[in-house]
């Protein structure tokens, strides 16, 4: 089975070979430069590998939204999502590969700084690859459990993608990926594997990584993702579970 990886990119020319070396053991890499001005012109040519390189020639004004043309041109089976500044570890993609019919696969991720320091990580507290159905998902996100959901460490079956990408998960904005991926394992159930996907990079000039800042903005953004979660059909526990536990919102 073919497993796509998507990396979105502005002006990050130092990481993007990294990031793009640790995804060599996809059928395809893209790489969405979404208008940017630093050498990234001079990194493509040198990476090691075969890449699709999309380039935004003006900035879009939704860096999100951007990148589902890449998502729908590709035909592979699963699509990791990464940032250019984050690295995904060995046999993660061969892990995807495997579990292929799984409509969305998370594994535990460590998180680093610029330097590559590992600050912490965080685990789906499993000991063996464990399936669970939506309605076992949606039980884990209304438990105390830890907030593991995210994009990092992940991938979606395409066609899942595709339900994401219908039902405009973009306008969630920073919660796009943690609340779409929670989302659309609580509508077709998930995949858990027990060990290091990914090592996302805690930087807060990287490209796309949750700008809110106060109160109001984690209300208003709240209130987003609460609307976006009643578009798919999700019930009111879930719903009020995944805004607390991401938006820090709740309501009476």
């Amino acid at each position: 089975m073919s497993v796509a990886v998507i990396i979105p990119v502005r002006n990050m020319a130092d990481t993007l070979e990294r990031a793009v070396t640790s995804a060599a053991g996809a059928d395809e890499i893209h790489v969405i430069d979404d208008a940017s001005d630093d050498n990234i012109s001079e990194v493509m040519p040198r990476l090691p590998l075969r890449v699709t390189y999309w380039r935004w020639p003006v900035k879009s004004r939704c860096h999100l939204a951007a990148q589902r043309t890449v998502y729908e041109a590709t035909k592979c089976r699963h699509i990791i999502g990464m940032g250019a500044d984050d690295v995904l570890m060995p046999g993660f993609v061969d892990a995807v590969r495997k579990h292929a019919d799984a409509p969305v696969i998370f594994t535990d991720y460590a998180v680093a700084d610029n330097d590559g320091n590992v600050l912490d990580g965080v685990s789906q507290e499993v000991a063996e690859a464990t399936t669970l159905t939506a309605k076992q998902m949606r039980a884990r996100l209304c438990s105390d459990r830890n907030a593991t959901e995210s994009g990092i460490g992940s991938s979606l079956r395409s066609d899942v993608a595709d339900w994401l990408w219908q039902h405009q998960w973009e306008v969630m904005g920073p919660h796009m990926d943690s609340i779409g991926y929670a989302a659309a394992a609580a509508t077709f159930g998930c995949l858990l594997l027990p060990f290091v996907g990914a090592v996302y990079t805690y930087g807060r000039t990287s490209f796309g990584r949750d700008n809110m800042k106060t109160a109001e903005d984690f209300r208003r953004v709240g209130g987003i993702c609460r609307h976006w979660l009643a578009t798919v059909g999700m019930d009111d526990a879930t719903t009020r579970a995944l805004c607390l536990k991401r938006c820090h919102v709740t309501w009476s």
